[in-house]
C-alpha cells in the first residue's frame, strides 16, 4: 500500500513542513541512489520517470518509491528538467540523474507550497531553501 505525494497533502489539505521536506528529501535520494546502483544506462526507460507529485510514492515503512503509472492525465512539464523538455540527449547517468535532482526538488517545493495563500510566503528554513534552489537551476 502506498499513497502518492499528492494524494497525502490533498488528504492533508496543507503543505509539508520543513522536517516533512527534509526526510522525503532523505528518502528520495537513498531511494534513486539504490536505483541508479541497480540500473545502467543499458536499460534507460528503467530511469525514464519523471519526479512529480503523483509519482512519488510514500510508503507505510516510511520510505519513498517512483513510479510513472497512472499519472498520463498530469502536467508534469513544471516538473521537468528544461534540458528534457529541449529534447536534448541524455547520454550518460550523469544526466539522468541530474533531471532526477531538478523534478525532486520542483517536486519539493510544490509540497511546500501546496495549498499556501499567493500572498503567503513559502516557510522554509535559509539551507533547505538553498538546497532546493540548487536542485531546480536550469544547468
Amino acid at each position: 500500500m502506498h499513497v502518492s505525494l499528492a494524494e497525502a497533502l490533498e488528504v492533508r489539505g496543507g503543505p509539508l513542513q520543513e522536517e516533512e521536506i527534509w526526510a522525503v528529501l532523505n528518502q528520495s535520494a537513498e531511494s534513486l541512489q539504490e536505483l541508479f546502483r541497480k540500473v545502467s544506462l543499458a536499460d534507460p526507460a528503467a530511469l525514464g520517470f519523471i519526479i512529480s507529485p503523483w509519482s512519488l510514492l510514500l510508503l507505510p515503512s516510511g520510505s519513498v518509491s517512483f513510479t510513472d503509472e497512472n499519472i498520463s492525465n498530469q502536467d508534469l512539464r513544471a516538473f521537468t528538467a528544461p534540458e528534457v523538455l529541449q529534447n536534448q540527449s541524455l547520454t550518460s547517468l550523469s544526466d539522468v540523474e541530474k533531471i532526477h535532482i531538478y523534478s525532486l526538488g520542483m517536486t519539493l517545493y510544490w509540497g511546500a507550497d501546496y495549498e499556501v495563500p499567493q500572498s503567503q510566503p513559502i516557510k522554509l528554513g535559509d539551507h533547505l531553501n538553498s538546497i532546493l534552489l540548487g536542485m531546480c537551476e536550469d544547468v
